[in-house]
């Protein structure tokens, strides 16, 4: 009785997946592909040689993630950015707030017309996703093919692909990139993983966790290939860019991402954002209008960094251990359960962002299946699940990083104390030999 339960809820909320879908197509009609036109401007810049143009808001200090441009309405006198949107009559889109990777490796597209472009681009993405379903099917231990279309339907309904897909995002690219990368690593490829590590790193910064565990494992080897490749795709940016957008980037554009608040941006910073703004409210109450509540809003919004630290520092504790003795799965689960923490805790995390959590949902999803039991796993999962799939209450969308970083050290605890029971037994087994 309690595996038919287990099973429904997993279902039930399957449906409730589908339903979000229907939700957000209906909500982001005029949207579909908005977030390219970004891209594909910034590639029409860098294709001009005018790079730094790519961050003109970084040098007002806006936050250029909350920026929408409007390249039919905005005046001739602008940036060079939106009069090159202009130019090639782009639709609406956003400001560009990645490295100049990614406007490199789209200059191909500029040969292209805007609408074919755009074609272009959802053919990769959907090849990318399909592709990430069937590396994730085999890295979970799925080898048949038929057997891997539960994993790719599960890809299909959940929101964050969907939404990826509207708006014409750069995730599923990136799924796809570290899944290789991670599926080269168990095989031993070292130099091809580190390439894709390192290329995934270049278009945006989040996968640059993945350093992390090969630390704790002190996979010496693998960190020196990645940081090989990584300085190699620098030093490549650096010839193509020149080095002005060093500065404005890093200097910047990164330091402001996330800087407004938005109830969209399911980041563990968003929540402390909000809870300073409360505070700082209530401060002002409590003072009778006396000014003052600069400190206590800092205070909150340096907490919520703190414990984004803690969350990262509690998973490499609970990951450390010699690379010789862990096992090929164990190291696949890892590194899932740190991109899924690194969704939580970026600055930027739009819904579109959690693509990246997939390869630790669809581990948990099998287990759970396969066990069926009612435990803390299964109610964080079902619960994370939930929250991606609701949009109409603020509070449960800012519920999605908190349980998304509770499921992580969750599947990390899990590792570490299935290694520490395994210990006796191979202490006993050396012994009789």
């Amino acid at each position: 009785m309690s595996r038919f339960l287990v099973r429904a809820v997993l279902v039930l909320t399957a449906l409730m997946m589908l339903r979000a879908e229907f939700v957000l197509h209906a909500a982001n009609k005029g949207s579909m592909g908005g977030d390219f036109w970004a891209y594909f401007t910034g590639s029409w810049v860098v294709r001009s040689g005018s790079t730094l143009d790519l961050y003109k808001a970084a040098s007002e200090n806006v936050d250029a993630s909350d920026v929408v441009i409007d390249s039919k309405v905005t005046p001739e006198g602008d940036s060079n950015y939106v009069q090159t949107a202009q130019a090639h009559s782009i639709p609406v889109g956003g400001l560009y707030i990645y490295p100049p990777t990614l406007a490199d490796l789209m200059t191909p597209l500029t040969l292209l017309s805007p609408k074919a472009a755009l074609r272009v681009w959802y053919a990769l993405s959907f090849a990318a996703l399909i592709g990430a379903g069937v590396l994730i099917a085999r890295l979970i231990g799925i080898k048949s093919v038929s057997h891997a279309l539960p994993v790719l339907a599960g890809l299909m309904i959940f929101p964050p692909v969907f939404d990826c897909l509207t708006w014409g995002q750069v995730p599923l690219i990136l799924l796809f990139i570290i899944v290789a990368a991670i599926a080269l690593l168990v095989e031993g490829k070292r130099q091809s993983s580190a390439l894709l590590f390192a290329l995934a790193a270049a278009i945006k910064l989040t996968p640059l966790v993945v350093l992390l565990p090969l630390l704790a494992w002190r996979e010496w080897k693998a960190v020196q290939a990645v940081t090989f490749w990584g300085l190699a795709i620098l030093f490549a940016l650096l010839a193509i860019n020149g080095t002005g957008w060093l500065n404005l980037y890093f200097l910047h554009e990164t330091p402001t991402l996330g800087a407004v608040l938005d109830f969209q941006n399911r980041s563990l910073g968003t929540v402390f954002h909000l809870l300073s703004i409360e505070s700082g409210k209530a401060w002002s109450v409590s003072l009778a209008g006396i000014s003052g509540n600069q400190p206590q809003q800092a205070l909150f919004l340096w907490l919520g960094r703190a414990l984004s630290v803690a969350a990262i520092g509690v998973a490499c504790w609970l990951t450390c251990i010699s690379a010789k003795t862990v096992k090929a799965t164990d190291k696949v689960e890892t590194i899932a359960a740190f991109l899924l923490i690194v969704c939580c805790i970026a600055p930027v995390s739009w819904l579109h962002a959690y693509v990246l959590a997939a390869p630790a949902l669809a581990i948990c999803g099998k287990r759970i299946w396969q066990r069926a039991l009612f435990n803390w796993e299964t109610v964080l999962f079902v619960c994370f699940l939930g929250s991606v799939s609701i949009f109409r209450f603020d509070a449960v969308k800012l519920l999605t990083p908190i349980l998304g970083i509770a499921l992580a050290l969750m599947e990390l605890y899990r590792l570490k104390y299935d290694r520490n029971r395994a210990k006796p037994d191979l202490v006993l087994a050396s012994s009789a030999a």
